[in-house]
């Protein structure tokens, strides 16, 4: 097999594998490997257009950087050679291949979108993220609602424009909750609820104001190093979306279950 594609956020990434010389046992392992952990986003069938290519060469570079003292020696983990295209070597861990198409996913949502730590329950066919610092109880939530609704991510979203709205990607990437099913498909975002522990439950809208992007640029945020490159892309979101809340909830789950069933809270 000399290709085979990763279908991640409606894009289609194409892996290409270029014959190696001395090295068909590295090539194999890594294709292994990755199509085992993106199992659930590979395809080996040809699609009509391709968004981004991903190319395996055999030969790679490692040493010191010139001209500067040091004990640290380096591997060259990728090259961009176009806009829609990198080359990378079998050498490479798939640890270090996550990295990569971390940065290839930036690179294809780069106006439209960002990835958000969240947990996410999906219900009616739509995704409602919680997001909140650590400790807040991302986890803890989504767990006692899943008893009832469809757990949609443990850890990490990926948020998207799409004409005009916003839908909801699972990361493909590795999770702390490895169990959770994945799949390729998306989901129009209804609400997202910052959490704050509490004796009792409660739900308080935000108002529409500086104060939704002063909580979505705060630490609540998984791509701090990319805040001013994507501080349009928050501005907008920020600006367009509606339906940000305060939620307030006790370590209950027979509590929590009844609040968001009697306030009909998935609506």
């Amino acid at each position: 097999m000399n290709s085979f594609y990763l279908r991640i956020i409606d894009f289609t990434i194409k892996v290409h594998l270029i014959k190696p010389k001395y090295t068909v046992f590295l090539r194999d392992k890594l294709q292994r490997e990755i199509m085992m952990l993106f199992r659930d986003f590979v395809s080996i069938e040809k699609p009509k257009h391709v968004d981004f290519t991903i190319e395996f060469r055999e030969s790679n570079v490692m040493g010191v950087i010139p001209g500067i003292q040091s004990k640290f020696h380096f591997i060259n983990l990728y090259e961009q050679k176009t806009s829609n295209k990198i080359r990378t070597y079998y050498s490479i861990s798939t640890s270090q291949f996550h990295y990569i198409i971390t940065e290839v996913l930036n690179l294809l949502i780069k106006d439209t979108g960002f990835f958000q730590h969240a947990s996410s329950i999906v219900h009616n066919g739509k995704a409602y993220l919680f997001l909140g610092k650590s400790g807040a109880g991302k986890t803890t939530i989504s767990s006692f609602l899943k008893k009832k609704y469809h757990k949609f991510a443990d850890d990490l979203v990926l948020i998207r424009e799409i004409n005009g709205k916003y839908r909801c990607f699972q990361n493909p990437l590795w999770e702390r909750n490895w169990w959770l099913s994945k799949h390729t498909e998306s989901y129009p975002l209804a609400k997202v609820f910052f959490l704050r522990k509490a004796q009792t439950c409660n739900l308080t809208k935000v108002s529409h104001s500086k104060k939704n992007l002063d909580l979505l640029l705060s630490d609540l945020t998984y791509e701090q190093v990319r805040i001013k490159e994507k501080m349009s892309v928050f501005l907008k979101f920020v600006a367009t979306f509606q339906k940000f809340y305060f939620l307030d909830f006790p370590k209950n789950q027979k509590k929590v279950l009844a609040f968001f069933e009697e306030k009909n809270i998935f609506d």
